[in-house]
């Protein structure tokens, strides 16, 4: 097993690739630590024809990013190093960057009046942006003030109301 350390703060493991996304990765890895390349060209390899990952049957011709290929830890690993390259174009760093994520977990639960887990829950399901520092969740204001909560799980049925006594009485006369 492989581990990478996202730039978020996040590690995740996965197993050793296919060589086809084993070759490709390196080459995403090589374009990403090379100063002549763009964060556009970068874009135009990672999300191009030559990718493994993408789904190219959908569109033929064009490559496609599916659920599948999103949950993938090579595509987040590509889509990482992608946030690198930005980062280091537009002279920025981490710390920069992780600067506005300011809430911590506790703090968002409360302020959206639902268990941690539950925010735990969202990070995870990237519906809340968050950043790890020193192994906790620290999420941005903006992202609290725009979530939006779910109804929770299916809708109740109405109850059927109780029969009446006449009701009862009418069909126990038909039987």
């Amino acid at each position: 097993m492989n581990t990478y350390h996202s730039l978020s703060g996040l590690s995740f493991t996965y197993p050793d690739p296919p060589p086809d996304v084993a070759v490709f990765l390196e080459r995403v890895r090589l374009a990403a630590a090379d100063p002549a390349v763009s964060p556009n060209q970068l874009i135009e390899l990672i999300y191009g024809l030559e990718n493994p990952l993408l789904e190219e049957t959908m569109l033929p011709g064009r490559a496609m990013v599916t659920q599948a290929v999103f949950d993938n830890p090579i595509y987040r690993i590509m889509t990482d190093l992608l946030d690198r390259k930005e980062l280091a174009a537009a002279n920025q760093t981490v710390e920069q960057v992780a600067a506005p994520y300011t809430i911590s977990v506790k703090q968002a639960a409360k302020k959206l009046g639902i268990t941690e887990s539950s925010v735990r829950a969202a990070i995870t399901a990237r519906k809340l942006s968050a950043w790890m520092r020193n192994g906790q969740w620290f999420l941005r204001p903006e992202s609290i003030a725009s979530y939006k909560l779910s109804n929770g799980g299916r809708k109740k049925r109405k109850a059927k109301p109780a029969p009446s006594a006449a009701s009862v009485k009418r069909k126990r006369k038909t039987k």
